[in-house]
């Protein structure tokens, strides 16, 4: 072995297809420390070392050319030119799929990079004892609750959350966050009056049970309109000429021009009838249900949480079907709610002649007048009256039963069974 300037020029085996040369390798000169090939100083390099490049594969081997001696510049023949640049050029390969490897082999570390420092993490906690590594500040050591686990009082602390963002002190907080917590205080019947307040000042939750009963009050209708165009007495039979315009009013026979009328003509269509629609009021006015039930929710304690009073937990709506553990008698309330009643409708109509007119003796309803066309009683007659009504008939002209429009549910479970209330299975 032969020492040039601290390294060492080690021959190798020969690479297949080199012809003309012998590859060699340089490495640093050997002492008395390397007998197993092994330097201690550099066994803090060995797991860096994961993260270096790995070594490139050989090249493709090149055979080895010549290059042909320049021509003179000037011939000794009369062509001046003829070879004074020729060369000898040959095609070399260029091997693509080797040039990809040495890529891909360059970006390999940064694609390992992140298993490779999760590996060196761990080794890291082995050796050096690193318990407490933190990631964008969350400790992943002892002594926290984390999301979603259990983590002693700080998780029951978490769950739920009042507006300061945490529970009071004795809240238990292992329910979904829809439930509540809460203390039934008062239940009764319609005839009861509920509470208004709770121990700590808040509104209790009043809920309601057993379908209302909603009755509306009959319909009514006030007939008008039917109006009268007017009547056309003619003095001869068969409406000639223009006609006299009498108004003649309903009741009392109205007396003719003198000599009488020997034809009549309305003057006009009669009117259309109208109605005025009242009634169909629900009462009593607000909604009456069978019972009542009023809770309070457990002071300090957020959703998922009770506390020792609470005998109850209270969700909006239908959260679920089944109630959480230990609070196995589930019912549905109702908070309230308006009275509803179907819209009163009238229909109006006329009915009768419009006229009618006779001799007066002893009325004045021996002919009826209702066509726009001439109308001839045959004779001459003195007197007339108006005769048309009007008339509506409604939807409902007596009491019927309405319907009530709940504001919403909540679904209670409670340890035990609250009496005069209807469960839900």
């Amino acid at each position: 072995m032969r020492v040039m300037e601290g390294c060492s020029i080690v021959p190798t085996a020969r690479v297949e297809g080199a012809r003309e040369r012998e590859v060699v390798r340089l490495r640093s000169a050997r002492g008395q420390h390397h007998v197993a090939r092994i330097d201690p100083g550099e066994l803090g390099d060995r797991g860096a070392g994961i993260f270096h490049e790995p070594a490139r594969p050989p090249p493709s081997p090149v055979h080895a050319r010549g290059i042909s001696h320049g021509n003179p510049d000037r011939g000794a023949h009369r062509v001046r030119h003829l070879g004074s640049e020729r060369g000898r050029r040959i095609p070399i390969e260029v091997d693509h799929a080797q040039a990809l490897y040495h890529e891909a082999v360059s970006l390999a570390p940064n694609r390992r990079f992140a298993a490779l420092a999760l590996l060196s993490l761990s080794g890291c906690q082995l050796v050096f004892g690193i318990a407490d590594y933190e990631a964008d500040g969350s400790s992943t050591g002892g002594g926290g609750a984390s999301a979603g686990g259990s983590g002693g009082e700080g998780a029951s602390q978490a769950a739920g959350g009042s507006p300061e963002g945490g529970n009071a002190p004795g809240c238990i907080c292992e329910n979904e966050p829809v439930w509540r917590g809460a203390k039934m205080v008062a239940s009764g019947t319609s005839a009861d009056t509920p509470p208004t307040v709770c121990g700590d000042a808040s509104t209790p939750l009043t809920l309601f049970d057993g379908p209302p009963e909603v009755t509306c009050g009959a319909c009514s209708c006030a007939a008008s309109g039917c109006e009268l165009p007017g009547l056309l007495c003619f003095d001869q039979a068969g409406c000639p000429g223009t006609g006299t315009l009498i108004d003649v009013g309903p009741g009392d026979c109205t007396a003719m021009p003198s000599g009488g009328c020997d034809s009549y003509k309305l003057a006009g269509e009669v009117g259309a009838a109208t109605c005025t629609v009242s009634g169909g009021e629900p009462s009593p006015a607000d909604l009456v249900f069978d019972r009542f039930a009023s809770f309070c929710y457990a002071s300090g304690c957020g959703g998922g949480c009770v506390d020792a009073a609470s005998t109850c937990v209270v969700a909006e709506d239908l959260p679920a079907s089944v109630c959480p553990s230990g609070f196995p008698h589930r019912y549905v309330l109702s908070d309230g709610g308006e009275p509803s009643c179907d819209d009163c409708t009238c229909a109006g109509a006329c009915s009768g002649p419009p006229y009618q007119s006779g001799l007066g003796l002893p009325g004045c309803d021996l002919v009826d007048i209702s066509e726009t066309g001439c109308t001839g009683p045959g004779i001459a007659t003195y007197f007339a009256h108006a005769t048309e009504t009007s008339s509506c008939t409604t939807n409902h002209p007596e009491a019927y039963s309405g319907s009530a429009q709940i504001a919403g549910q909540h679904t209670v479970c409670c340890r035990a069974a609250i009496d005069g209330l209807n469960e839900v299975n």
